[in-house]
């Protein structure tokens, strides 16, 4: 029985400022942020300035039926990732799901985990979903239910899915590429095949981690980006992650972060790539998914 296909969806990124504690007084230092505020927009926005939608037309959606999926009910994601304890210096946009790609915490230790929860629960959201990431450092020898059991504001996907409202499937997995020798990467994590949430080669995660990502997934949510798109200028992403994306038929959406400096929205053919790293410095990003 073959699946029907996925429907559009439309992006946008958000506009409005992060919520900062601290002021400057500073002209010069205020000018110097807003040029690399304005730097930081012309890199992330691919399309006109004066378009804040852009709609993400597959190439089933030569049918009459576009024009009706298109007057349906939207299904509204915020995503964030790497905040790194600064969640609650975000300005959230409202939405029904909020995704976090993992780096929640500096140390994965379970007060930070905990206070994370804590303000996952104070957040609108209807549905609110997490992966881990490889700062996730102490939790990482849990299990996913033992992990779960402290992040009951959220449901956590460990090489699970979800399906919500209008039948979305969404799957995540935390697991990145062995980059253990860059600088400020946690060696613990990467060096060991029997760490919980990283597998040290490549081969390891095509075989043993994403070649059993389930194949009418629509939203994938991965920590590591795909190799060559939005992974910073030495290409960090993984290999493998992008050979079983382009394997995925039904995918529209890879939301992930890991690497800071990629933080933006790419379209690949009809898979809308999004790094939603912020550190407490970028935008939530969100996307409408028509259902």
């Amino acid at each position: 029985m073959s699946l029907p296909p996925p429907p559009p969806v439309s992006f946008v990124t958000v506009k409005q400022p992060i919520i900062h504690n601290k002021s400057s007084s500073n002209n010069s230092e205020d000018e110097l942020a807003r040029k690399l505020s304005s730097r930081r927009e012309a890199q992330v926005q691919k399309f006109p300035k004066k378009v804040e939608w852009e709609i993400i037309h597959p190439k089933h959606n030569n049918d009459p039926q576009v024009e009706k999926n298109t007057e349906k009910r939207v299904v509204k994601f915020v995503v964030i990732s790497d905040t790194h304890n600064k969640h609650d210096m975000l300005n959230l946009p409202e939405g029904d799901v909020l995704i976090h790609c993992g780096d929640m915490s500096d140390d994965g230790r379970v007060e930070e985990i905990q206070k994370f929860n804590e303000w996952l629960g104070k957040t609108p959201y209807k549905h609110r979903i997490v992966i881990c990431g490889n700062h996730e450092e102490e939790i990482s020898a849990l299990s996913p239910s033992e992990i779960q059991q402290l992040l009951p504001n959220a449901t956590y996907l460990h090489n699970s899915s979800i399906v919500i409202e209008g039948g979305i499937k969404i799957y995540g997995t935390p697991y990145v590429p062995n980059m253990s020798d860059l600088p400020g990467e946690n060696k613990s994590f990467m060096a060991s095949r029997d760490n919980k949430f990283f597998y040290k080669s490549e081969l390891d995660l095509e075989q043993v981690i994403f070649s059993n990502i389930d194949s009418d997934t629509n939203i994938l949510l991965t920590h590591t980006p795909p190799k060559g798109v939005l992974d910073g200028m030495l290409h960090f992403g993984s290999v493998s992650l992008m050979k079983r994306i382009k394997e995925l038929k039904h995918l529209r959406v890879n939301c992930f972060g890991h690497v800071h400096m990629g933080y933006g929205v790419e379209r690949e053919q009809d898979v809308t790539f999004v790094n939603a790293s912020s550190d407490g410095d970028e935008h939530p990003i969100y996307f409408d998914y028509s259902i």
